[in-house]
Order: structure tokens, then sequence, then C-alpha cells
């Protein structure tokens, strides 16, 4: 046996999928959890661990040190003494991340040329580093 069913018309169409159309859009919003997806900056090649600890821990005391309410002398001499330690482990991040480049120059050759792009100075560095290294 074979049916035939009446929609009544494009309008009557319509309706019914708005109907479902609101009736999913409800589900979705009652039953399906919204998570906000965030994709934060990739930190540098350089920063490890280590690195972004101690700059990290020199913002907090910075913050901390900013709002005393009066100027307090030993926060502000903990914040410098770890703005210099952050700078210092930076530093030496930095330094090392370019020897491991300038050592194996010939395996990472793409990588250090982009990296000379964005810091001037290093591809110089680079060099010197490489053929004092050769000889």
């Amino acid at each position: 046996m074979q049916r035939i069913f009446k929609y009544g018309g494009i309008q009557n169409t319509n309706l019914t999928f708005d109907k479902e159309l609101n009736i999913m859009q409800e589900a979705i919003a009652s039953f399906v959890p919204c998570r906000l997806v965030v994709t934060g900056k990739s930190k540098p090649l350089w920063m490890t661990t280590k690195v972004l600890r101690n700059v990290r821990k020199k913002h907090k005391l910075w913050k901390k040190w900013r709002e005393s309410a009066d100027d307090n002398a030993e926060q502000k001499y903990v914040y410098k003494k770890q703005a210099n330690k952050a700078s210092k482990v930076v530093r030496l991040a930095k330094r090392d991340f370019e020897r491991k480049i300038a050592k194996n120059i010939k395996k990472t050759l793409s990588l250090s040329l982009n990296m000379s792009d964005q810091r001037p100075g290093l591809r110089r560095r680079l060099v010197h580093y490489w053929t004092t290294m050769m000889y």
C-alpha cells in the first residue's frame, strides 16, 4: 500500500522546518557543552620551561610591587632581583639555542637562516661560531 503525504504547500513546509530547527537549537544549547578554545601565541624556540617560569615569576612580582599601597622597598628589591635573574636566564637560553643551531648548521640551515632574518646580527654570529668550530 502506498501512502501519499500532503504537506499543505510550501508555507507549511517552511513552518515545519523552522519548528524542527528551533527544537534542534534548544537541544544543542542545553546538552552540548560550549568550550572556548584559545590558541595562544606560540612561544619562541629558545624559550624553555625554566625561562618561562622565571619570566612569569618576574611578572607576578611586578604586579605585587605595583599593587602595594606604599612604595615598599623590600618588594621592589625582590622584584629587581627576579628581573635581573630572568634577564640572565633569557640571555643564556638564547645563546645556548644559537650555539645549538650553529653546531648543527648543516642539518638546520633553513631554520638558522629564518632565525637570522628575525634577529639582526645572528647570521654574523652563526658564521663566526661555525668557522671557529671548523678550524
